[in-house]
């Protein structure tokens, strides 16, 4: 079973100096059969500059909560059992109303003994028309957290750049994938 995650950056733009990170994003949990569900990932923690004129980095936080039920992953919890908490932060710096992805982070809780992390990807990317910036990564799947600079140089235009991370975690279940 895979969980994918994708945080955006630039979700909805406030002005030209700052951008609002969505307060919800979609992560998709998949079984081995095809069956996709939707995890809703929450915003909990959010990191702005001391002043609109200060080019500080900024991050957004967000929380994916998986649940076991019948020996399997869910993406809601009938008893509230959580099985696993994944966090993704992107961290990013503006330039005017130019942005830059400048560091990625996260990791996962495993609360269930049954759980393993088997597999995992890390993708991000800082790009519009004529940049294109992109990284993947393989994150330890015993760490259980990550943090990587993204050696990005080039800003993008907040009207027409994309910025963003999308993380995909290879679940096991006992001695099976679930």
């Amino acid at each position: 079973m895979a969980l994918s995650c994708f945080v955006p950056v630039g979700a909805a733009p406030v002005n030209d100096k700052s951008i609002q990170p969505r307060e919800t994003v979609s992560a998709y949990l998949t079984d081995d059969s095809g069956i996709t569900q939707i995890v809703t990932g929450h915003l909990v923690d959010i990191v702005t500059p001391k002043s609109r004129m200060s080019s500080d980095e900024s991050s957004a936080t967000y929380e994916f909560t998986l649940y076991s039920t019948d020996n399997k992953l869910e993406a809601t919890g009938k008893d509230g059992s959580q099985s696993s908490t994944v966090r993704l932060t992107i961290w990013y710096s503006r330039d005017g109303s130019n942005f830059l992805l400048t560091k990625v982070s996260g990791g996962w809780t495993i609360h269930d003994s049954r759980i393993s992390i088997t597999g995992t990807q890390l993708y991000y990317r800082c790009e519009s028309l004529f940049i294109d910036q992109t990284a993947y990564r393989y994150p330890s799947t015993t760490g259980g957290s990550f943090a990587y600079k993204t050696g990005f140089t080039k800003y993008v235009p907040r009207n027409a750049g994309t910025m963003g991370a999308f993380l995909t975690l290879d679940y096991m279940m006992g001695s099976t994938r679930t």
